[in-house]
């Protein structure tokens, strides 16, 4: 689906009922400029890591509840595997650490680390995610 707002048009894939969101990596960066203040900013990450599913709750409470005072450098580290590897990798790796039974970031990264995971998010026929260049970095072409 592509929306014109003048100058920008950015494609994002459609859903049908019941899909979980998928934002474009740029919006998800977008609403976590958009917020003020260090712990505003950390409950935006949370929220986009809960934004995943039912076993990302299960993961985060669990996380949570084993070593609360390491609870937000977990969520950021979570939030930065999210940016890294898209919604449909971090919902798959989220749910093979869910039904392994370890509820851990570790666990989560070991699973990103699969092949399997490795797939790229779905945005489009096409395959562009924005018409305007993106102030992201540029891949050096290494190993994901």
């Amino acid at each position: 689906m592509r929306i014109v707002a003048g100058r920008f048009e950015p494609l994002h894939r459609r859903r049908k009922k019941g899909d979980l969101p998928a934002p474009l990596p740029e919006h998800r960066a977008t609403k976590v400029a958009a917020v003020h203040g260090k712990r505003a900013k950390l409950y935006e990450k949370r929220q986009q890591v809960l934004d995943l599913g039912a076993d990302a709750l299960a993961l985060l409470t669990e996380i949570t509840h084993r070593e609360p005072k390491l609870a937000g450098r977990r969520v950021e580290d979570l939030y930065a595997l999210l940016e890294r590897h898209g919604d449909e990798a971090m919902r798959a790796a989220i749910a093979r650490a869910v039904r392994s039974g370890e509820l851990t970031v570790a666990a989560v990264e070991r699973a990103l680390s699969t092949p399997s995971a490795r797939r790229a998010q779905p945005r489009g026929h096409d395959g562009r995610q924005l018409a305007l260049p993106s102030s992201r970095a540029e891949s050096k072409g290494g190993p994901s």
